[in-house]
């Protein structure tokens, strides 16, 4: 599931670096479990990139509510044969989201920073399986908790 045709004609405020992204793919293929520390790192320093590219709290809530209920539905159930078939059924709408982070971001009237849709496609780009979307979850989950540390409402 890989979506690299459209590129942003936009630059990115600052990009996600070489670390950020190498910490995504390590998240992913290094072992059956996450370490607490990673994650904590990668959340905060992603969160930091957003905050600084201007994303809005209502910008990343949407995005994140829509991840979320795609986990909601693979996860109810407890077996994990189930979970990946249940993963099998989203996995569209992961690319789905890709796009409409890149709508939000190519609009003349938006103010959606290039830099969220690149997190989104970076991140998504790298789930193959049900374990590759709970890494992904988890990690936006701390990665919102972080941004709105970073980010109080005035």
């Amino acid at each position: 599931m890989t979506y690299d045709k459209h590129r942003d004609r936009r630059d990115s405020p600052s990009g996600f670096d070489q670390k950020i992204k190498d910490g995504i793919a390590k998240q992913f293929y290094d072992g059956e479990y996450m370490e607490k520390d990673h994650i904590r790192e990668l959340a905060c320093e992603i969160a930091e990139k957003l905050v600084d590219a201007g994303v809005t709290t209502t910008q990343l809530r949407k995005f994140y509510h829509e991840a979320r209920s795609i986990w909601d539905y693979v996860d109810m159930i407890d077996e994990i044969d189930e979970k990946e078939n249940r993963f099998k059924k989203k996995e569209v709408q992961l690319v789905i989201l890709i796009a409409r982070a890149k709508y939000s971001t190519g609009r003349a009237s938006s103010k959606l920073s290039p830099l969220m849709s690149e997190y989104l496609e970076t991140y998504i780009n790298k789930i193959q399986e049900y374990k590759h979307l709970k890494a992904f979850i988890l990690t936006f989950e701390a990665m919102v908790g972080y941004f709105y540390s970073l980010n109080p409402k005035k």
